[in-house]
């Protein structure tokens, strides 16, 4: 069938504009809808017609030699939909902002350019070649790469982690965390053996340390540590250098792996509040429970989305320190049975490896703990014994109880959920290993291990805000995008064609996901899409008329 083209006078414009009218009848109304496409643009009524971009590419076998222009010359299709929405993060975070003043333009870009190749695909940055060179980025071989590296010390970024631990660090109160980043690299001097978080024992690694912020989960700052430093080491220097960024926090919250008595008196000493569960092992942590643990049924449980309950009582200075400091003892059914189940698997299988003369050097502390070895007879057999009943060990094992001690936070229910919360970060952490190529330091050279993790720290910020941005999405563009991963994959096929000469970039059509993406994140894109149909009707009707 043969197009006819309709010319719509437009006065605001002073020209016409072309259209073509797909109809379509509507069963149900018995009635012809009009669908009308702009197609281009003409001075004059019948005249010739200056067709647009993207009509030309889509149509031009049916286009009359006669009415025919030049076709606009592709200069090249890019995708461009990833970078279109990490852009977006870049600037609701201040992030380019923040590091093209302390960094540099040129370095700025480069960060980002890796940080976003590695949110949208995950890989090693050696294999990032043809990903740029799709979605128009400059050139960045591996070898600009680890130049970069070695140029971003902790010197050179400093003023960019004190701006932005400034600006951020909206809430004052902060989770502190820690885990480490192995590698095969044999030369670097802070990689040592040390407890490793992903079991990997046979490798060396870096520990990394993060803070992020309580109330918007955005990482602040980050610390590479010797891997064979302990976690509670590492408490003050941390601190330190956030009193140094005058960003000292009004609250820490922390896992029992900070707990020390030296790091307790520090932070109180130097006005730096925290909440923290209290080891099991402590004798005044035993104490407490013994004697308050008949008291957490005084008050009505707290019951999660899980259907699982969780009871508590509070004791104010349990530790006579004279000071305004709670402790919230909590107990939950459901943990004390898991903690039951695990301690005696632990114990029977210990007890197996002493019969078997095999036992293992992580299980020393409770081989002495629970046995007692002695030899029988003239050969020497050996002999296990059980240092306690079980009926006494169960008795004082307090499974299901432990304690939160704080002194910012004086409601227990509150403080629960608070450091419940504080998971994010060890999410935020499971995230860079498996979203973004941070299981693996992959450099092989001292100087440049702080330039890996902050391109790494870069990466981390903007996957928070894409996170942020999806837990906004309306429940109709949830169905699309339910996570940082969902809404790059779900954009990546959205792409820009670029045109030489005087013509505008041209982007295809948007999926309905893609649509619904961009209008919850508030980007309004050039499509040149098709005029409103009812408008298009009514113009025309008037012409005629």
């Amino acid at each position: 069938m043969k197009e006819e083209y309709k010319y719509v006078w437009e006065k605001s414009r002073n020209l016409y504009r072309v259209v073509i009218d797909h109809p379509t009848y509507d069963k149900e109304s018995q009635k012809t809808i009009h669908h009308y496409v702009t197609v281009g643009k003409a001075k004059e009524k019948n005249g010739e017609i200056e067709f647009g971009a993207k009509y030309l590419l889509e149509h031009q076998g049916k286009i009359s030699q006669q009415q025919k222009p030049q076709v606009p010359v592709a200069k090249e299709t890019v995708l461009c939909g990833e970078r279109i929405v990490l852009d977006e993060a870049a600037r609701r975070t201040g992030l380019k902002r923040i590091l093209t003043s302390t960094v540099g333009k040129e370095n700025a870009e480069k960060i980002l350019q890796l940080a976003y190749y590695w949110n949208c695909t995950g890989a090693a940055l050696c294999d990032s070649a043809a990903w740029f060179k799709e979605r128009g980025f400059p050139e960045l071989s591996s070898p600009r790469i680890s130049e970069l590296m070695r140029v971003l010390t902790e010197e050179y970024c400093s003023s960019f982690i004190r701006k932005w631990v400034q600006k951020k660090a909206s809430s004052r109160k902060i989770c502190y965390d820690i885990t480490s980043v192995s590698t095969y690299a044999s030369d670097i001097d802070i990689a040592e053996y040390g407890y490793n978080r992903d079991h990997e024992r046979w490798l060396k690694q870096v520990n990394l340390a993060m803070v992020a912020d309580q109330e918007t989960h955005m990482p602040l700052a980050f610390r590479e540590i010797r891997g064979s430093v302990n976690d509670a080491s590492t408490l003050v220097n941390t601190v330190s250098e956030l009193i140094a960024y005058d960003a000292k926090p009004e609250g820490l919250v922390m896992d029992r792996g900070f707990w020390t008595e030296s790091n307790i008196s520090y932070l109180a000493e130097n006005g730096v509040k925290c909440m923290i569960p209290v080891p099991s092992k402590l004798s005044w942590s035993k104490k407490l429970i013994k004697e308050m643990k008949a008291r957490v049924y005084e008050n009505s449980p707290y019951v999660d989305a899980d259907d699982e309950a969780t009871y508590w009582y509070t004791v104010y200075d349990p530790r006579k320190e004279g000071r305004r400091v709670w402790a919230h003892l909590f107990y939950s059914p459901r943990l004390e049975s898991d903690r039951k189940d695990s301690f005696m698997r632990k114990y029977h299988r210990c007890k197996q490896e002493l019969m078997d003369e095999s036992p293992i050097e992580s299980h020393q502390r409770f081989y002495d703990e629970y046995f007692e070895l002695s030899t029988r007879g003239r050969g020497g057999k050996l002999h296990v014994k059980e240092k306690y009943h079980m009926d006494e060990i169960l008795a004082n094992e307090n499974f299901g109880y432990w304690i939160l001690y704080t002194d910012f936070e004086k409601d227990a229910l509150q403080a629960l959920l608070t450091y419940r919360d504080r998971n994010f970060i060890e999410v935020g952490f499971d995230d860079m290993k498996g979203s973004t190529d941070g299981r693996r330091l992959r450099v092989h050279s001292t100087d440049a291990v702080y330039g890996r993790l902050f391109l790494q720290f870069c990466s981390q910020i903007l996957r928070t805000e894409l996170r942020t941005m999806t837990e906004t999405f309306r429940k109709e563009t949830r169905k699309y995008a339910t996570s940082p991963r969902d809404m790059l994959y779900r954009m990546r096929s959205l792409t820009k064609i670029r045109y030489k000469g005087r013509y505008k970039d041209q982007y295809v059509t948007l999926s309905k996901g893609q649509r619904l993406i961009l209008e919850d994140i508030g980007i309004d894109l050039d499509l040149n899409s098709d005029s409103d149909t009812a408008d298009t009707e009514a113009l025309i009707n008037s012409d005629h008329a």
